[in-house]
């Protein structure tokens, strides 16, 4: 939201006729919007003023303590009601006394306290000030694994959100949605007795979004430790936007503790198991997962700003924006290639060492007589622990009634950039996935 912003944390949920007790003291104010009908309600001085004062952003129920600030759990405990006002940068005093004074009003009414997010401290009540002697934890370093997959809304994978959920729960529970919803705290509770909700949320991403609206069109969620859990981007239905073939993808991404995996084989093993898995359940025309540095474990994860004594959260080098741009020219560990890249890569493998291994219970590809093909390139096992270093694994199989081949590229690398020479920057196979 940007500006100045005060995040009340309340036992008893505000509503409307509370904010018209506040305002009825200040006869020339204009409350614009009903609180809890829409994302906000805007305050300003006068009916026709384009500019406001602020914005009191709808409640939200905060069910765990890491749903709020450290010190605002302290003093209200879960569950209660959590929600921001927000002024713009460098407000005018009376509106910034006077957002103070709403916020304080609603606190007392609603047994609360508030937290000034730019001072990083309780303001509200006093007395809680004076007893926060010792600054809070902040969180640990971690490194995060993150895997993503690129899948073209043509596939009927994407239509619902059955297929990512079943593969999910079939190659790593862990990473099943547990908390999920468009904005924090999320209000969505996902049941193994009831996805209903969770696809609800799915469909609805997935449809008409408006200017009003914005927020739908992307789904996060929680999960169990090693993953931290993800998100589940759609594109954007705006007018003039999201009609090219470059557009029409679903991203899908989940993020991992990289610590379990980088001295056991094994879960490394089931990691990859998961990204090769769900990208061909999921019918992805790319994917890949790669490794960013130095996140912290603050309220589940934030970036690390750098300092002197801190290097700071990397940025992985990935396209920004909402079209497909092509595959990213960095390094990765991971990598999946779907079957419109085929063509593409075969020239830039050609001096790799591999072997080709013929399966006779498969299809037969449409276009010849030969069996079933998969193809590895040699070297180590990409179920080796995330160290330096690389390996490849390369799988070309035939899809029944399909003439070209599906690639599953798996490719390792840490600590320098491994290219396709012909893959790079070609945007092509996101229109015909």
């Amino acid at each position: 939201m940007g500006g100045y912003a005060l995040t009340l944390a309340v036992k008893e949920k505000p509503d409307q006729k509370l904010l018209n007790e506040f305002f009825a003291t200040y006869p020339q104010l204009v409350v614009d919007g009903v609180l809890g009908q829409r994302n906000s309600v805007v305050v300003r001085k006068r009916s026709d003023d384009a500019s406001q004062s602020f914005e009191i952003w709808r409640p939200m129920l905060a069910s765990e303590d890491e749903d709020l600030e450290p010190d605002l759990a302290a003093l209200v405990h879960v569950p209660c009601w959590v929600f921001q006002i927000s002024l713009d940068s460098n407000p005018p005093k009376e509106d910034w006394e006077l957002a103070n004074s709403l916020a304080r009003f609603i606190a007392t009414t609603c047994e609360g306290a508030v937290f000034y997010d730019e001072l990083g401290k309780v303001v509200w009540p006093e007395a809680a000030t004076k007893k926060m002697a010792s600054p809070p934890e902040k969180g640990r370093l971690i490194d995060l694994v993150k895997l993503e997959w690129y899948v073209h809304l043509s596939q009927l994978s994407v239509d619902t959100s059955s297929p990512f959920l079943t593969s999910l729960r079939k190659l790593y529970p862990e990473a099943v949605p547990i908390r999920f919803g468009t904005v924090e705290p999320y209000q969505g509770l996902l049941r193994s007795e009831d996805e209903g909700p969770f696809d609800e949320l799915w469909k609805k991403s997935n449809g008409s979004q408006s200017r009003d609206n914005l927020n739908f069109g992307m789904i996060h969620f929680t999960a169990k430790s090693p993953c931290f859990g993800g998100f589940i981007s759609f594109p954007p239905r705006l007018v003039g936007v999201g009609k090219n073939p470059e557009e029409q993808f679903v991203r899908i991404s989940l993020s991992f503790d990289r610590a379990p995996f980088s001295n056991d084989s094994d879960t490394c093993e089931k990691l990859v198991n998961l990204f090769s898995g769900l990208a061909e359940n999921l019918r992805a025309f790319y994917g890949h997962s790669y490794v960013e540095r130095n996140w912290t474990t603050y309220r589940r994860l934030s970036f690390t700003p750098k300092t002197d004594q801190l290097p700071g959260t990397e940025h992985y080098p990935l396209p920004m924006g909402h079209e497909w741009f092509g595959i990213p020219p960095a390094p990765t560990w991971l990598v999946w290639l779907g079957r419109p890249y085929v063509q593409l890569v075969q020239e830039s493998l050609r001096n790799v060492e591999h072997f080709m291994r013929a399966e006779t219970n498969g299809p037969r590809p449409a276009s010849g007589d030969d069996p079933k093909l998969s193809y590895e390139v040699a070297g180590p096992s990409c179920g080796r622990p995330l160290v330096e270093g690389k390996s490849w694994t390369l799988v070309l199989s035939y899809e029944e009634g399909r003439s070209c081949p599906t690639v599953r590229l798996v490719t390792c690398v840490f600590g320098r950039s491994e290219r396709l020479a012909n893959v790079n920057g070609n945007r092509e196979p996101c229109s015909n996935a």
